[in-house]
């Protein structure tokens, strides 16, 4: 009777140890996150805890292994442990996005599972579609390594300043969406990118659009070029113009003058001044 008490006990302890808790986290390029570690116990010491990463299925490297951290150098910092061994990113890039695995106790349980999805926004450079001029293209990606949770209704959404809707796509492990618009030249526009799940808003970004950043053709250049020459041609002429005008004036007065006869019947000449 105690051998099955004991197994049942091993049997509850097992199975204690290896439930795991999802986590989610969505970020934006240069935010910081911090990833739980949920069967940690506050104030436990550094050595009872470590981190694991997983860019796929396949690939899993170490960040933190029984306290100690992997760096790329010695000066990487962005990742650190806090007082409750979450792990914290600062700073975070695209290569941040995917699968953190935390693991606590003496036997290193896994018990906590951080999904972190990274959420990017940026134009297009003009090169990369020469057949749209006058337009402005805005790339928004969702960068995450696993389609978790699976199944689940994702897509990438565009509104304008108005908060009307411009674009919707669905998406599944890549998230990608492209919005092409015709930028106005009398003021700028903010354009908004969502991820939503399930019609859930997870995380958004906001990409300002200036006209005078997309209006960057060489063809745009010639032609501004053209505009101001010929502007400073037709204020050159103006001027040289202006003042033949009143050079020959001023001869003309100068040649021109009265004549007044004096007492003796005689004619003379006086000449006024300008």
């Amino acid at each position: 009777m105690s051998a099955v008490v004991a197994f049942v006990i091993i049997m509850l302890h097992f199975e204690a140890g290896v439930s795991v808790v999802e986590v989610y986290l969505y970020h934006r390029v240069g935010d910081s996150a911090t990833l739980p570690c949920k069967g940690a116990r506050p104030y436990s010491p550094p050595t009872m805890v470590s981190w694991l990463y997983n860019a796929d299925a396949s690939q899993t490297s170490y960040k933190v292994q029984n306290g100690n951290f992997f760096r790329p150098s010695p000066k990487e910092s962005r990742v650190n442990l806090s007082m409750n061994l979450s792990l914290v990113i600062n700073n975070i890039t695209a290569e941040d996005a995917g699968r953190y695995s935390c693991r606590t106790g003496v036997s290193l349980y896994l018990d906590t599972l951080v999904y972190l999805s990274v959420l990017t926004i940026s134009p297009r450079s003009p090169e990369a579609d020469p057949n749209r001029e006058n337009t402005a293209t805005v790339e928004c990606s969702l960068l995450r390594k696993f389609d978790i949770p699976p199944h689940a209704e994702n897509s990438l959404r565009w509104l304008d300043e108005t908060g009307t809707v411009l674009d919707q796509c669905e998406c599944w492990t890549k998230c990608s969406s492209v919005l092409t618009v015709t930028p106005q030249r009398d003021r700028s526009r903010t354009y908004t990118c969502q991820f939503v799940q399930k019609q859930a808003v997870k995380i958004q970004a906001h990409h300002t659009l200036d006209m005078g950043s997309t209006d960057r053709s060489p063809l745009n250049y010639v032609m501004l070029t053209l505009r101001i020459t010929a502007l400073i041609l037709m204020i050159r002429v103006t001027v040289a113009v202006n003042r033949k005008r009143v050079s020959e004036q001023l001869l003309n007065d100068i040649r021109v003058g009265n004549y007044d006869k004096d007492e003796d019947g005689d004619s003379t000449v006086s000449y006024e001044n300008v």
